[in-house]
C-alpha cells in the first residue's frame, strides 16, 4: 500500500487496504495499523483528500469496536491518533488528555500534547511541554524524546532546532525509519537543505 501509494496508484492501494480487513490482526498490526500508515504515505505524496477519506475510515473502524475493547489504553491512544491525522484536533486532544490523566509519563502522549498546542499557537504550553520531555525516554526507546521534541519544535517554524533535535534522537538510539518522511508534524521541514539531507538515504 506504501509503495502504491507512492506511485500515485490510489485506488489500487485502497483495494489492498479493503482486503486487509478479511485477514486477521498480528500483534499490533491491525487494520487501524495499516490505515494509519496508507493516510501518511497518500498525505505526503499529494493525495490530500484520500488521506482524510482513509483518517475517517480509520475513526469510524476503531469507533464499531466492541464497547469492551474501546476502553482499552491502546485502543484509545489508536483512536487518538486517527483524531489528529484526520486533522480533527479537538477530538485528539480530549482524548489524549484522558490518557495523560491516567498516564502522565507516557512520553508519546505528552508529544502529541505538546503538538498540539503548537498548532493552536500556544508557544508558552508547547515549549513547556517539550521541555518537559527531556531526558525522559527509556530503553528502548532512548531519543524518542528528542524525536517528540523534534515535531513540536517544526509546527512552531524552529526549523534549525528541530534538525538538531533529530539528528540528536539519531544519535541516542532512536530507530530512523520510513514513517519520518510522512510525519504530519515534520511537514513545516520540507525543502529545507538540512532537513532534506537528513532524510537522504546513507551508505
Amino acid at each position: 500500500m506504501r509503495a502504491l501509494a507512492a506511485l500515485g496508484q490510489v485506488a489500487e492501494a485502497e483495494r489492498l487496504l479493503e482486503e486487509s480487513f478479511l485477514l486477521p490482526s498480528e500483534d499490533y498490526i491491525t487494520p487501524a495499523t495499516l490505515m494509519a500508515n496508507l493516510t501518511a504515505e497518500l498525505r505526503v505524496h499529494g493525495h490530500r483528500q484520500a488521506s482524510s477519506e482513509v483518517a475517517e475510515q480509520a475513526i469510524s473502524w476503531l469507533l464499531s469496536r466492541s464497547e469492551e475493547g474501546q476502553g482499552s489504553w491502546a485502543h484509545r491512544y489508536d483512536l487518538a491518533l486517527a483524531y489528529y491525522r484526520g486533522e480533527r484536533w479537538e477530538d485528539a486532544r480530549s482524548v489524549l488528555d484522558q490518557l495523560a490523566s491516567e498516564a502522565p509519563g507516557q512520553v508519546d502522549v505528552r508529544g502529541y500534547l505538546g503538538a498540539l498546542a503548537a498548532r493552536r499557537n500556544d508557544r508558552a504550553e508547547a515549549l513547556a511541554i517539550s521541555e518537559g520531555l527531556s531526558g525522559t525516554a527509556t530503553p528502548p526507546e532512548f531519543g524518542v524524546d528528542s524525536y517528540k521534541q523534534a515535531r513540536i519544535a517544526s509546527l512552531l517554524g524552529d526549523r534549525e532546532r528541530a534538525v538538531e533535535l533529530l539528528r540528536d534522537a539519531l544519535a541516542r538510539g532512536w530507530p530512523f525509519s520510513v514513517r519520518v518522511h510522512g510525519d504530519v508534524d515534520l511537514e513545516p521541514l520540507r525543502g529545507y537543505p538540512p532537513f532534506e539531507e537528513f532524510l537522504r538515504p546513507k551508505g
